[in-house]
This record gives C-alpha cells, sequence and structure tokens, in this order.
C-alpha cells in the first residue's frame, strides 16, 4: 500500500476540494492529476511561500463565498418548492425527482445560483410527501427549505361537446334556382327579328 502525502489545494472543485484546503492524497492522484492541472502543490518548506500566498486568497474566497450564503440563506431559508408529479394510487411515484430538478427549480423560482453540491444529504425522492432539504454554500451557513410533492391533478375532459352530434342537411334542396336558364329562345328570336326585308324589284 503506498504511502499518503499531504498537498494544499490552490483551486476549488465543488465537491471534491477548495482552495487553501491541506489533505493527505495518494501519490498517483497527486503526481498523475493534481500537480499536472495545478490544482494542489505538495505541502513541504520548499513551498511555504507559495502556501502563504496561497492562503491569503483563500480567506479572501472564504469571505466572498460566505456573503454569497448569507444572501442566498435571507432568499430561501425557510421557504419550500413544489412538484406535481405523476403516482400510483399508494403513492409512490412512477420516476422520481432528482437533486438537478431541485436545484433547477430553486433557481428558477428565486432567482439564484445554486448546483447540486450546494444541496447537502439529498437522496432521490420517489414518493408523494413532504421533504426537508438543505442548502450549505459555506461551512457556517445552512440554509433549510421544504420539498412538497403532490399528486398530478387529473383534468377531467367534458365528453359532452366531443358527443354532441352536429346535425347535417342530407336531404337535396328543393329552391329553384335560375342561373342555367335556358336563353336560347330569347336569342332566337332576337335573331328573326333582325333578318333583313327582300324587295322583290321584277316589278319596276
Amino acid at each position: 500500500m503506498s504511502r499518503e502525502i499531504e498537498v494544499v489545494f490552490t483551486k476549488e472543485k465543488k465537491g471534491s476540494f477548495t482552495i487553501g484546503q491541506k489533505k493527505s492524497v495518494k501519490p498517483g492522484y497527486a503526481f498523475n492529476y493534481l500537480f499536472p492541472f495545478n490544482f494542489a502543490i505538495l505541502n513541504n518548506a520548499e513551498n511555504k511561500t507559495k502556501i502563504d500566498s496561497i492562503s491569503k486568497e483563500a480567506k479572501k474566497y472564504s469571505d466572498e463565498l460566505k456573503k454569497n450564503a448569507d444572501k442566498t440563506h435571507k432568499i430561501i431559508n425557510g421557504k419550500s418548492i413544489s412538484f406535481q408529479v405523476k403516482s400510483h394510487d399508494e403513492g409512490k411515484l412512477y420516476g422520481s425527482i432528482s437533486i438537478n430538478d431541485v436545484v433547477s427549480t430553486l433557481n428558477i423560482n428565486f432567482e439564484t445560483t445554486l448546483d447540486k453540491h450546494d444541496i447537502r444529504g439529498f437522496t432521490p425522492i420517489k414518493e408523494l410527501g413532504s421533504y426537508n432539504a438543505t442548502v450549505m454554500i459555506h461551512k457556517d451557513i445552512r440554509s433549510s427549505f421544504t420539498i412538497l410533492v403532490e399528486k398530478e391533478a387529473e383534468t377531467e375532459k367534458s365528453s359532452s361537446s366531443k358527443s354532441s352530434f352536429k346535425q347535417s342537411d342530407t336531404s337535396e334542396s328543393n329552391v329553384q334556382t335560375y342561373a342555367d336558364e335556358d336563353t336560347t329562345s330569347v336569342a332566337e328570336e332576337k335573331e328573326s327579328s333582325s333578318e333583313p326585308t327582300t324587295i322583290d324589284d321584277t316589278i319596276f
């Protein structure tokens, strides 16, 4: 079993480590990942100057994070979000409500900028009910909110409008129209009346 080494993190990676944090890790993890990507440095005397500088940055970062956490706390602490979902008769959901669903709803409803790492101790919700959840952006500020999972209301569609029959007129029309009235006789009469009169000039 390989011996662990202590490192100081120079950056934050939510859910994994934060700037200024000291932690013992496997040498392979440090030399193959943390050091090449500048996520950490070895915690030793040679790096003391760098570590002091990192500590100052970490303090500044922590102060800013605390301000953000306090602002978020005032917005969401004690509030609730709700989900209307399809469920079985016994209250079990057809699917589940994930941490991403919760974060997305919080950000939409309260205009926050949370991510899944800010929600602590959450497990997917698979039944109807009321659930308490925690937001922890900064280690010193803990915010609580409620998740209400309710059965989706079934919309009753009126069948009367669909079942009503539209009476259609299938009888032939008895109304006579004169649009196609034959005008041949009128034309013939006009033609006959316009024939020129023949004069017999043999009598002159």
